[in-house]
């Protein structure tokens, strides 16, 4: 529960006093107004001269202090009575925890934002004032005290990312005045151009869904400005997201809107146009660029190499094309982008005695379409597939992966798998019968289970996950030996979840890797349905 002290300082009793005394001054001028239309200038002025009196005040510290967080202090004032010491209504919910609440008549202040809530008060009343009188007056009193204001809360609370939800109201709305205003009134052009930009300070924070209002009032200032072209990119991209969008109804039957419209389109078949031009004179560059690549191997006299020239070289040229569309993407295919260059540094390749080296060091046998990666690709290269490159496994893992692989054709079975092949499931797993996948006199054990001590990640290598996250395994020894498998066990039977190849034609590592980076390229289309690509 909060801390709660008796109040004896005398300050914020006199500060609770004039809160309330302004509360009170509001209440009877909007009352007033809404009878009469009158507005009781002694009320706001005395109401203004309060909060002011108030901010005078700060900082002081609040009397009671939050639990579980000795630096979020508040006070409790209750609206009726500034002599009363109101507490909070602690509830304890279903669940056991506390909830705390105040009567409608307590408003809560909290001491670390107190100044702004009350510049906030002050803007809202003068906001009020401006929006009920129709009186010239008292308008040409007001206003600039409220345009003045709503630039001195900018000026002194700017905007955060932190920001809570009255904050972010409070700055975007004081930008937003400035800027109407300088539509409705303003005629000078450096003026105008000052309420321009201190409206894009809230512009840049606004959005389709909140406070769009800014966007009417920046494209009503640029219009008034002669800026229509600025404005016209604004209203069309409204009326694309909403036809029906209320601000910019009046656009949709104005005639120098519509001229503009019909050019727009003219431009964006002709930007259309070009960028597909630009994107085919990229593909043949690309094209051109791996060519050059083809049969360039580092052992181009390695039995491994020559019996996998052709799949090695499609891996290379797979990679030169995500390395040029990673680059040259942002230019829409003009020109390489720099911003990109630490993301493709030369892979690591292994010489031929490197990797005998380890085989010998680790008492391990590599396959042999993993030593050939290793030698004409290398090592690294997490930017060219989805989350991660091919690395060698920590040596930790090396015990476990030098065991024999103990799943066999005999322990794979069929489970209504999409590709319609046979996998191996957890043979604890009751879900697959209960589901009537596999039927009820099924001898688990005897189908998927393994000798004590053995487990399905024996004898593979996690070498990375695919699209869907699903870890990706080579298989480094026994009758699947070079096969890339993956894992979605963990999705259960419902699912599907097994230990199977990651693809319909049972990929080896090579051609595991050369489709991924083609899927990659293509941006995986229909991914789930022709494979687990990496």
């Amino acid at each position: 529960m909060a801390q709660k002290k008796t109040i004896t300082d005398e300050k914020i009793k006199a500060f609770k006093r004039l809160y309330v005394a302004s509360y009170s001054l509001i209440l009877a001028f909007e009352e007033e107004a809404a009878k009469t239309g009158k507005m009781l200038e002694e009320k706001v002025d005395q109401a203004i001269a309060n909060m002011d009196e108030m901010i005078s005040m700060l900082p002081m510290q609040f009397p009671t202090i939050m639990e579980g967080n000795n630096k979020q202090q508040m006070l409790l004032i209750n609206l009726k009575d500034p002599e009363d010491e109101p507490e909070r209504i602690a509830t304890k919910n279903k669940n056991g925890y506390t909830n705390y609440s105040v009567p409608g008549h307590v408003q809560m202040l909290f001491e670390e934002s107190v100044h702004m809530a009350l510049e906030s008060w002050k803007f809202q009343l003068w906001s009020q004032v401006n929006y009920l009188s129709k009186d010239p007056t008292v308008l040409a009193k007001y206003k600039p005290l409220l345009l003045a204001h709503a630039k001195k809360c900018m000026d002194n609370f700017p905007f955060k990312a932190t920001m809570i939800e009255w904050e972010r109201n409070l700055y975007l709305q004081c930008a937003n005045k400035i800027g109407w205003n300088a539509f409705l009134e303003e005629e000078d052009p450096v003026k105008q151009e000052e309420a321009l930009a201190i409206l894009e300070k809230g512009f840049v924070q606004s959005n389709w869904y909140q406070f769009s209002y800014l966007k009417d009032t920046k494209v009503r200032l640029l219009i008034k400005m002669g800026r229509e072209e600025e404005a016209y990119a604004i209203v069309l991209e409204g009326l694309r997201r909403n036809a029906d969008h209320a601000d910019f109804r009046d656009f949709k039957t104005d005639e120098k809107y519509l001229q503009w419209i019909r050019k727009e389109e003219e431009r964006e078949v002709a930007a259309k146009k070009k960028e597909e031009d630009d994107y085919q004179a990229f593909l043949l560059f690309v094209k051109k660029e791996q060519e050059k690549l083809a049969d360039q191997f580092v052992n181009p006299d390695h039995p491994l190499v020559k019996e996998h020239a052709a799949v090695l070289n499609l891996i290379k040229q797979e990679m030169l094309q995500i390395k040029l569309r990673t680059q040259y993407k942002d230019s829409k295919w003009q020109t390489p982008s720099s911003k990109f260059d630490k993301w493709f540094l030369e892979l690591k390749k292994w010489s031929v005695e490197d990797i005998a080296a380890y085989e010998k060091e680790h008492t391990i046998h590599l396959p042999d379409q993993l030593k050939v990666y290793l030698m004409e690709i290398g090592e690294g290269g997490k930017y060219y597939y989805r989350y991660n490159g091919v690395t060698i496994p920590a040596k930790k893992e090396l015990a476990a992966i030098r065991k024999p692989f103990p799943i066999t054709a005999d322990k794979m079975h069929p489970i209504n798998h999409d590709w319609e092949i046979n996998a191996w499931v957890e043979p604890n797993d009751k879900d697959w019968k209960k589901l009537k996948i596999l039927p009820k006199s099924a001898d688990m054990q005897a189908m998927f289970g393994f000798p004590d001590g053995v487990t399905a990640n024996d004898g593979c290598w996690y070498f990375g996950d695919s699209y869907g996250q699903d870890g990706l395994f080579l298989i480094m020894n026994g009758e699947f030996e070079g096969e890339v498998w993956v894992d979605t066990l963990q999705y259960g039977a419902e699912a599907r979840g097994c230990f199977a190849q990651a693809t319909p034609q049972k990929l080896h590592f090579l051609p595991f890797l050369a489709e991924s980076l083609r899927h990659k390229s293509a941006g995986y289309p229909g991914n789930e349905y022709t494979g687990s690509w990496m």
